[in-house]
């Protein structure tokens, strides 16, 4: 993603979806490899995986 904003709302998106059922995070990781929740939760908050700093 070339904007942080964008992928902060594809994240949150996703991770929403997951949190819901709607689709079992599996699937994200079979079309995202690098997908994970905690990645997604680090993309929504703006932070980097290994800090948490934003």
């Amino acid at each position: 993603m070339d904007e942080p904003a964008t992928a902060q709302a594809l994240a949150a998106v996703v991770l929403r979806g997951l949190d819901a059922g709607a689709y079992p995070e599996s699937e994200v990781l079979r079309l995202a490899p690098s997908a994970d929740t905690n990645a997604l939760r680090h993309l929504v908050g703006r932070t980097t995986p290994i800090t948490g700093e934003h």
